[in-house]
């Protein structure tokens, strides 16, 4: 038969030859799992529904939720990122302040978005960026 122990250049020996059929080990049969039943927004049937959630990272308590700015008011985290730069350059802190505010009235008005407390630290470091800014100029 063709190839059988051939030596190749890299070392290789075919023992069995080109296009041999070598028996293969036999395997267990893998056990056989039951669908999950008793979880929140699946049949207790086993059927393919999709889960009901109102997406990732959408509720608080999912990690996503602290990582990446989901569910949260675009004025919270515009207030936010203003906020900290207002506490290094007092020019933004007008701006921060402005954008404070409108975040947490619009925040009041919808329970489903979120942000408050970006919106809360925006207005405060605004305001610490005035008192800074105020002082500086008073000063000198």
């Amino acid at each position: 038969a063709y190839g059988v122990g051939t030596a190749y250049a890299n070392g290789y020996v075919d023992p069995a030859g080109y296009g041999s059929t070598v028996a293969q080990p036999a395997y267990a049969a893998q056990p056989t799992y039951g669908s999950p039943t008793g979880y929140a927004g699946y049949p207790a049937h086993g059927g393919h529904a999709a889960p009901q959630t109102a997406g990732v990272g959408a509720h608080p308590t999912d990690a996503v939720h602290w990582l990446v700015p989901t569910g949260r008011s675009g004025l919270a985290i515009a207030a936010g990122y203003l906020g900290i730069a207002a506490l290094f350059c007092f020019y933004v802190a007008p701006i921060s302040l402005i954008v404070g505010i409108l975040a947490l009235r619009q925040l009041n008005g919808q329970s489903e978005k979120h942000g408050k407390g970006r919106a809360i630290f925006g207005i405060v470091a605004g305001v610490i960026g005035l008192l800074v800014g105020a002082l500086v100029l008073l000063s000198g």
